[in-house]
């Protein structure tokens, strides 16, 4: 049995689609859990009429809690030897579960994913049939070839029930959660086929609408811990394209000029940038290691920056404006 995770709050526009998208799937043996997170439109109305109708689907209501808490409960209560998620506004195709199933248990993968359509039409990312394991792993999802995705995968529950979102950091959680899946996961198989299709909604559970700075600095400690998990799980042969990709990262991070005292960020960036190679990380190691606050390096780096003649005049002013923004902000 699959068990398939709903999330919903205030969803009634798309919702009635969503559900009926999972009803309708070739692969019969489901259960839908539809985590009720508050919704005061008809959600909940929509939600009772799939109860009714088809035993399947089971009704959960929860006090705003927010999605990493739906997500939670979701995994707490699924009974199924795999498990989905479906966002409440997005849609999936009929054959979305059974082709994801058939690949999993073809290669006897911990994880299958599929291709998905974002609100404009365009396929992601358009893979190849076929299965990874071991370092292969890890490089394609350092090349982005997963995605963080979670919504377009099917999973052995057994792997990744005991993984839980964190819920006090409720944007880029799905970077968090994929690299703990990821870090469980022995194959990933992949299935050439866009059977998934993504609608970003304002003010949904997922969209983050509210991106206040301390929800932002969650999102940059979510990113941090996906990549110390990266950095334990990969071999010296991929540690050029590690380095490539942390170092676009902590610069965007050492830029932004957001308070990074948040969730003790910092120091747990300093610590994590201590592991590193000094040689790896020209501007970034000197600039964290010698300052003695994270504001320090904030004005350290950002000399370093602009005295660098490599990077574009018009990068700079950009980058400047934004700093004053942010300066404005706090």
């Amino acid at each position: 049995m699959i068990s398939v995770i709903v999330p919903i709050h205030n969803s009634q526009l798309y919702l009635e689609e969503c559900l009926s998208s999972i009803k309708n799937q070739r692969f019969t043996d489901i259960e839908v859990l539809m985590i009720n997170d508050a919704s005061t439109d008809r959600s909940e109305e929509i939600c009772k009429a799939f109860e009714e109708k088809d035993q399947r689907f089971r009704l959960i209501t929860q006090a705003w809690s927010g999605v990493c808490v739906a997500r939670n409960r979701g995994l707490a209560e699924a009974k199924g030897e795999y498990l989905s998620f479906v966002d409440s506004d997005d849609r999936i195709e009929p054959d979305f579960l059974l082709k994801l199933m058939e690949v999993l248990i073809s290669f006897r993968a911990d994880i299958a994913a599929c291709d998905f359509y974002d609100e404009k039409g365009n396929e992601h990312p358009k893979w190849e049939s076929g299965c990874a394991e071991g370092e292969k792993i890890w490089d394609n999802y350092l090349k982005g070839y997963y995605c963080n995705r979670i919504m377009n995968k099917l999973y052995r529950t057994s792997v990744v029930q005991d993984i839980e979102f964190p819920k006090e950091r409720p944007l880029r959680e799905d970077a968090f959660w994929t690299a703990n899946a990821l870090q469980k996961c022995q194959k990933i198989a992949t299935v050439p086929m866009g059977l998934y299709y993504y609608r970003k909604v304002e003010g949904s559970l997922s969209s983050g609408k509210c991106r206040s700075q301390e929800k932002i600095v969650g999102a940059l400690y979510n990113d941090l811990e996906k990549f110390q998990v990266i950095k334990n799980n990969i071999s010296e042969k991929s540690e050029d394209l590690y380095y490539g990709e942390f170092v676009k990262w902590l610069r965007e991070v050492l830029l932004s000029w957001y308070d990074l005292r948040l969730y003790d960020f910092y120091e747990k960036l300093r610590e994590f940038v201590l592991t590193h190679d000094r040689a790896k990380l020209e501007r970034e190691y000197p600039a964290i290691v010698s300052a003695k606050n994270y504001k320090e390096t904030e004005k350290l780096y950002l000399k370093s920056y602009l005295m660098d003649t490599g990077v574009p005049v018009k990068s700079k002013c950009k980058t400047l404006a934004r700093i004053l923004k942010r300066i404005t902000e706090r």
